[in-house]
C-alpha cells in the first residue's frame, strides 16, 4: 500500500470505542477495519499542597479536566526528570506521590496517560525535610507540667505533636519557635515511670524517639544543711536516690544560685551569706522548678563570751568551758578545735578538746548539720606536756627554786602554782647537794638539776693563743667540774661554749685580738674562775741563713722574722727525697732570730743507704717551720726548700810561707767550696776576704800589712759551718841598712855590697836591687849582705831598694 492512498473514514459518534474503516481508489483493495480508543485532552488547573517537604505518605492532588475514568488507564506524575505513580480521583482529580528522594527545588508537574501528557504543566516546590537533633529534659516530674525543648533544621515545616507513652499515651502539640527550635509541653502524670516520646507529624510519620522519665522527686530527694547562720555564706547539698537528670540548677526563691558541682545522684550548691530568716530551696531546669521546696532556716549568729582554760596541755582531753549567748539548739552540736573533732558537754556546756599537739588552735561550735555556728576568735593554747624546768645548772646554796614549765593536774607538795592553769610550777630542792640532784614534781615529771661548788682551774693548755682567724684549742683541766656538761669561756670579748668530759674542759676559740686579756670560765651568768691571759700576734719568719754539709757534728739553720715571743714551742720539719722526715726543735735566740740544729749526716745514710760513704753532689729537701696547736693541727710559719752538699776538703795553700803585705793574694785548693759565706782567718788575724772562685778554689786577698809575732800560723778558710786550716810560714821583708861605696861613676860597672837587717837572709826567695828605675838581680848574697853591680844611670842622686819576688815585688 505504499503507492497506494487510502481513505479512513472516523465516523464521531458516542460509542467508547468507534469502528474504524478505510478504502482506496485501487481496483484490489481490502478494507481495514479495527476498534480504536480515544482520549480527551488533558488541562491542568491547580496542585494541592504546590510546595512540600514531601513526609512519608502525604500525597499530592492535581486539579483539571480531562481526566479519562478508563479503568484501563494508568496515570503517572512527572516532576521534571523524575517520575511517581498516579491515581485517578476523579474526571476533575488524580492523587501523584510526593518525589521522596533527597532532592528540593522548583519541578514542572504534568500528567501522563500512556504516552500522552497533559497540555499544560504546575509548578511544584519540593522543600528539605525537618530534622530533629535532640529533645531535652528526657524527664519530668510527676504532678508537674513542664516545658521541653526541641532542636534542629527546618522544624517551622513540621507540623505535629508530641506523644507521650508512661503508663498510658498522651498528646501535645508542638509549638514552633524557630527553624530550628521548638517546644512541647509535657502532661501532669500522676505516677512515676520509665516511657518515650515520640515527635510525629499530622500523618503519623516519626521524626523523632527517644526514652522519657516521669520521676518522682518528692520522694527521692534530701537536702543538707536544713540550718544556717546569718552574714556567712555557706554550701547546700541535694541528694537522690536514683540517678539525678542533667542540666539542674538550685534556686532560692525564684533568683537562682551558684552550682558548684553536679554529680551523678547530688547537687551542690553555693548559698550567698543570708539575714535571718526561712528560705526556700529547689532545683529547676531551664527555669522550671521540678521539685518541691525545701525549708532552710537562717538563724541570728550566736557568740562566745568567754572560755575556760584558754591554756591546755597536749595530748590531754580538758573540758573547755563554754559561755555562749546567743544559741537557740543545743543538741547534736559538734565542737572542734584545731581541725579535730571534740565533745559537746551540756552541763556544763563545753567542749572536750581532742588530744592536741602544742600550738594554737582554734575552736568552732557546729550544729548538728554540720554548720559553723561560732568561729573563735579566742584561741586555745595548747602547751607542751613534757617536762621543761629551768634552772638545769646552778651554784650550790641552801634554797634552790626550779621553775617548771607544763601542765600539770597533779603535782608534789615541794611545788607550788604560779598561775591559775598550772602551766607554771615553783618546785624547792629539799637537801641540795654538790652533783646531780632528782626533784619529782609528778607521777610524770622528774626534774634532774646539777649543783656544782667553787670550780679550781688547775692547768690551761696552750699557755698562750694567737690572735686572727686562726681556729684553735683551748683545755682547761680540773678536778671540781661536778656533773657540769658545758662552760663558757670568755676572752678578748668574746664567748665559746666548752664541752666538759670528765676533769677535762675543751673549747675550740677564733677571731682573737691581740693584748693581755682575762680568761673567765662561767657557768650560765656565773664566773667561776678568771686569771690574766696573754694573746700574741702570730710569729712571722722571712728568710734562712745556712748551709748544711755531710757531716756528723750538728750544723745550724738560722731563720730571721719578728713578732717571735719566748716560750713558742717551734717545731722543724726534714723531708728527705726518700720520703724520711725528722723533727728537730727550734731554738729562740731573739724576737727575730731562731735557730734549728741538724746532723743531715745520719739521716741521709740512713735513708739512702750508703752504708758510712758520703755524697757526690748537693741534694734538696723540704724544710718547715711550724707551731704545734693542741687540735693535732699546725700553724706553718716558714716553709722553703734548701741543699746538703758534701764537707768541703783543704788541700793546698799557694803559697804556703812568704811575706805578708799589702796587695798579696793566697789561693786556697780543695774540694766542695759552696758556701758564699766564706772568709780567710790568718792565725789571730780573721775575716780576711775570700772570694770563691770555683768549688775547687778560693782565693784570699790581703789588703793590708799584716803584723804577727809568730813567723808560722794557721791560714784557715772559714764558713758558718766550719774551717779548714793549713801552716803557712812568714817571712818579714829585708830592710837596707848601709852601702858600701856609696858613690861611683855614671856609667855604672861597680860591686857595691848591701847590708840588711834581717838575718840570716832566707836564700830561698829570689831578690832584685832596684837603682832608681832600674833593676839588677843580685849576684852573690851572705846571712846579711848582698852584692849587685850597678847599671849605667844618668842620674846624679838614685835611691836603691831591696825587693823579693812573692808572687808579686815587695820593696
Amino acid at each position: 500500500m505504499s503507492d497506494a492512498s487510502a481513505k479512513c473514514d472516523l465516523p464521531w459518534i458516542s460509542e467508547s470505542k468507534p469502528n474504524l474503516s478505510c478504502s482506496t481508489d485501487l481496483r484490489d483493495y481490502v478494507v481495514y477495519e479495527t476498534s480504536l480508543q480515544l482520549i480527551h485532552r488533558m488541562t491542568l488547573s491547580k496542585v494541592v499542597p504546590s510546595v512540600s517537604h514531601c513526609p512519608t505518605g502525604i500525597e499530592l492532588t492535581v486539579f483539571g479536566s480531562g481526566f479519562s475514568m478508563e479503568s484501563d488507564f494508568r496515570y503517572s506524575c512527572s516532576f521534571g526528570g523524575h517520575t511517581e505513580y498516579g491515581k485517578l480521583i476523579s474526571s476533575s482529580a488524580i492523587s501523584c506521590a510526593c518525589p521522596l528522594r533527597d532532592i528540593q527545588g522548583v519541578f514542572e508537574l504534568r500528567t501522563r496517560i500512556l504516552d500522552l501528557f497533559s497540555d499544560n504543566f504546575l509548578n511544584f516546590t519540593k522543600q528539605t525535610s525537618p530534622v530533629i537533633f535532640k529533645v531535652f529534659p528526657n524527664f519530668t516530674s510527676v504532678f508537674t507540667r513542664s516545658m521541653l525543648q526541641i532542636r534542629g533544621n527546618n522544624l517551622d515545616l513540621l507540623q505535629g505533636r508530641c506523644s507521650f507513652s508512661c503508663s498510658e499515651i498522651q498528646n501535645s502539640k508542638l509549638q514552633t519557635i524557630t527553624s530550628t527550635a521548638m517546644a512541647c509541653s509535657t502532661p501532669v502524670f500522676s505516677v512515676g515511670c520509665i516511657g518515650s516520646i515520640a515527635i510525629t507529624d499530622q500523618l503519623e510519620y516519626v521524626y523523632f524517639k527517644s526514652e522519657f522519665k516521669a520521676l518522682n522527686f518528692f520522694e527521692t530527694l534530701q537536702i543538707w544543711p536544713v540550718r544556717a547562720f546569718e552574714d556567712t555564706s555557706f554550701e547546700v547539698t541535694i541528694k537522690g536516690h536514683q540517678q539525678m537528670p542533667t542540666g539542674c540548677y538550685c534556686f532560692l526563691g525564684k533568683g537562682r544560685v551558684i552550682l558548684v558541682d553536679e554529680g551523678s545522684d547530688n547537687l551542690r550548691c553555693a548559698v550567698p551569706s543570708l539575714k535571718s530568716g526561712n528560705y526556700s530551696l529547689s532545683i529547676g531546669i531551664d527555669g522550671n522548678l521540678i521539685s518541691k521546696s525545701f525549708l532552710i532556716e537562717v538563724l541570728p549568729r550566736p557568740s562566745v563570751i568567754s572560755m575556760f582554760p584558754s591554756k591546755i596541755p597536749s595530748h590531754h582531753n580538758v573540758l573547755i568551758k563554754l559561755v555562749v549567748q546567743g544559741i537557740t539548739i543545743v543538741t547534736n552540736m559538734a565542737c572542734q578545735i584545731g581541725g579535730l573533732q571534740g565533745e559537746v558537754s551540756h552541763d556544763p556546756f563545753g567542749c572536750t578538746s581532742p588530744r592536741l599537739e602544742a600550738g594554737f588552735h582554734e575552736l568552732t561550735l557546729k550544729s548538728s548539720d554540720n554548720v559553723i555556728m561560732h568561729q573563735s576568735s579566742n584561741i586555745i593554747h595548747v602547751v607542751e606536756t613534757e617536762c621543761k624546768f629551768s634552772p638545769t645548772v646552778a651554784k650550790l646554796q641552801k634554797l634552790i627554786n626550779i621553775t617548771v614549765f607544763g601542765f600539770f593536774v597533779n603535782f608534789t607538795s615541794m611545788c607550788h602554782s604560779r598561775n591559775f592553769d598550772f602551766s607554771e610550777l615553783i618546785c624547792s630542792l629539799p637537801t641540795p647537794t654538790v652533783g646531780y640532784n632528782d626533784l619529782r614534781i609528778s607521777h610524770s615529771c622528774m626534774a634532774r638539776i646539777c649543783l656544782f661548788d667553787d670550780i679550781e682551774i688547775l692547768k690551761i693548755e696552750p699557755r698562750f693563743l694567737l690572735s686572727g682567724p686562726l681556729l684553735q684549742l683551748v683545755k682547761l683541766n680540773s678536778r671540781s667540774f661536778y656533773c657540769l656538761e658545758k662552760i663558757t669561756l670568755r676572752v678578748s670579748g668574746n664567748e665559746y661554749v666548752c664541752i666538759v668530759s670528765q676533769e677535762t674542759a675543751v673549747c675550740n676559740v677564733s677571731n682573737l685580738d691581740a693584748g693581755a686579756w682575762t680568761l673567765e670560765v662561767s657557768v650560765g651568768n656565773i664566773t667561776i674562775w678568771s686569771s690574766p691571759y696573754t694573746i700574741y700576734q702570730p710569729p712571722q719568719l722571712f728568710s734562712h741563713i745556712g748551709f748544711l754539709h755531710f757531716e756528723d757534728n750538728p750544723q745550724e739553720i738560722r731563720l730571721i722574722g719578728e713578732s717571735i715571743f719566748p716560750n713558742l714551742n717551734l717545731k722543724a720539719t726534714l723531708q728527705w727525697n726518700s720520703g724520711r722526715r725528722d723533727q728537730q726543735e727550734v731554738e729562740i735566740l731573739t724576737s727575730t732570730l731562731v735557730v734549728c740544729h741538724v746532723s743531715p749526716r745520719r739521716s741521709i745514710i740512713e735513708t739512702e743507704g750508703l752504708n758510712g760513704g758520703s755524697i757526690m753532689n748537693c741534694s734538696k729537701f723540704s724544710f718547715e717551720v711550724f707551731y704545734p696547736l693542741l687540735s693535732k693541727s699546725t700553724f706553718i710559719l716558714y716553709a722553703a726548700t734548701l741543699e746538703i752538699c758534701p764537707s768541703p776538703s783543704l788541700h793546698e795553700i799557694v803559697p804556703n810561707h812568704g811575706y805578708i803585705g799589702s796587695g798579696a793574694k793566697i789561693t786556697m785548693l780543695g774540694t766542695h767550696f759552696y758556701s758564699s759565706s766564706l772568709t780567710c782567718k790568718f792565725g789571730s788575724i780573721a775575716n780576711v776576704a775570700a772570694h770563691l772562685q770555683t768549688s775547687t778554689m778560693v782565693l784570699c786577698a790581703i789588703s793590708k800589712i799584716i803584723k804577727l809575732d809568730n813567723l808560722a800560723v794557721d791560714l784557715c778558710l772559714t764558713s758558718d759551718t766550719n774551717s779548714l786550716c793549713q801552716k803557712f810560714a812568714i817571712y818579714e821583708p829585708p830592710v837596707l841598712t848601709s852601702i858600701y861605696p856609696s858613690s861611683g861613676p855614671i856609667y855604672g860597672g861597680i860591686i857595691v855590697t848591701l847590708a840588711v837587717s834581717v838575718y840570716p837572709l832566707p836564700l830561698k826567695y829570689h831578690y832584685s836591687v832596684k837603682f832608681g828605675n832600674k833593676t839588677t838581680d843580685y849576684f852573690n848574697t851572705s846571712s846579711r849582705t848582698l852584692f849587685a853591680r850597678v847599671p849605667q844611670t844618668l842620674s846624679l842622686n838614685i835611691q836603691i831598694e831591696i825587693c823579693t819576688i812573692f808572687q808579686h815585688e815587695v820593696c
